[in-house]
């Protein structure tokens, strides 16, 4: 008797809690046979004569007979134990008999019954049922008459086993509080096998999503340019990486605009800045250089990539590092903006094109008098000379 007494009162010899907690947990009786109420049934005692017992009343008018255990809270149950008189010839009124579980205080239908005896058979004084439910309110439950006028019950001790809700696992030291719609786990697993998890939690066990992962089943993928990712929606509530905007952090900076928040302003003397850091990657524009375009090209040098040297600028001033201008004028004998060409060189080249030119005209002028003599004498016009000769001849004959 004290073994008994031992396996059934210390809940350390089970993988559960032992739920039922003498002189607090109620219990209630359909109806009740003399005295023997129902609080006889959660009082710790497992002795198993019919006075130690709750027992419910005997009449021919009673069609039901049920016996409720109210926890007091919701728990997640594993199994009820009950333990039966043993002082009556076997357990011949209990063949048939359910249990049922509720959150509420009513009599709950047949289908919250977790556990159904099919009847048959002679059972035994101590009986377990396994009875996974999720329940404050657990019924132990008769409507077969199978010995006196009516269905009996005559119940000595209740234990129920469970873990509070959100916690699963041997000796209920695991936790589960993730299931979708505030569903209870598997008592035995963890796993929300009714819905599955809550959105932001990946199954089989429901832990928050890895960093980069959010919504239904954690399926979703963050974007790489959020800095953490909302596990819900996947919006970048913490911000976007530099580069970048947009709730998801999907929006490139517009062009001219760099960095965190997009707020960083390119220099104007970039051909295009980098996004993320505002370098600028492609270039600057003439005279400038640097990653950031923001120097100047060195004295005497100016243009695309400050390759250009500077010209002969007056008193060796340097020239303006965008286009080579000389802005205080150029050295004695240069001219020009850049100051790169010679002062000479003009004239001699003008000197060049006058010879030239005059050497053409003159050739020009003499081809001109050749073609006209030539012409002159095929048409029988007299030359200079022979007119001179004439003249001679009429002066002579005067």
């Amino acid at each position: 008797m004290f073994l008994l007494f031992v396996l059934l009162h210390f809940g350390v010899c089970y993988a559960y809690d032992q739920l039922v907690v003498p002189n607090w947990t109620i219990a209630t009786l359909s109806t009740t046979y003399q005295d023997f109420d129902a609080s006889r049934a959660v009082d710790g005692n497992f002795i198993q004569n019919v006075f130690s017992c709750s027992h419910t009343d005997i009449a021919s008018t009673i069609k039901e007979a049920w016996l409720q255990i109210d926890l007091k809270r919701i728990y997640s149950i594993k199994y009820v134990k009950f333990v039966y008189r043993n002082d009556f010839p076997v357990t011949v009124r209990l063949p048939g008999y359910s249990i049922r579980g509720s959150n509420g205080s009513t009599l709950p239908s047949p289908e919250n019954t977790c556990y159904q005896d099919p009847g048959g058979n002679t059972l035994p004084t101590i009986i377990q049922n396994d009875c996974e439910m999720t329940s404050q309110y657990v019924w132990i439950y008769q409507n077969n008459t199978l010995d006196g006028p009516c269905p009996i019950l005559e119940i000595c001790e209740v234990q129920v086993f469970g873990c509070e809700t959100g916690r699963f696992g041997f000796n209920c030291s695991k936790t589960c509080n993730h299931c979708k719609n505030n569903e209870t786990c598997n008592i035995d697993t963890g796993h929300c096998d009714i819905s599955g998890c809550a959105i932001n939690y990946s199954p089989p066990l429901c832990k928050a999503c890895a960093d980069g992962f959010f919504g239904d089943n954690c399926t979703g993928i963050c974007n790489t340019t959020c800095d953490s990712c909302n596990k819900v929606n996947g919006s970048c509530d913490s911000g976007c990486h530099p580069g970048w905007k947009g709730n998801y952090c999907n929006e490139a900076c517009a062009d001219g605009f760099f960095g965190d928040n997009c707020t960083g302003i390119c220099n104007t003397t970039c051909d295009s800045c980098n996004k993320v850091n505002g370098s600028c990657d492609s270039g600057c524009h003439p005279g400038w250089k640097g990653s950031y375009c923001n120097e100047e090209c060195d004295n005497g040098t100016y243009g695309k990539e400050c390759k250009a040297a500077c010209g002969h600028c007056f008193n060796q001033e340097p020239c303006y590092h965008i286009n080579g201008t000389c802005l205080t004028g150029c050295e004695s004998g240069y001219l020009g903006n850049l100051c790169q060409s010679p002062a000479s060189q003009p004239a001699t080249e003008w000197k060049t094109w006058l010879i030239s030119s005059l050497t053409v005209i003159l050739a020009v002028g003499a081809g001109v008098v050749a073609v006209c003599v030539i012409q002159a004498k095929r048409r029988g016009i007299p030359t200079t000379s022979n007119e001179n000769e004439m003249t001679a001849h009429i002066s002579t004959n005067q």
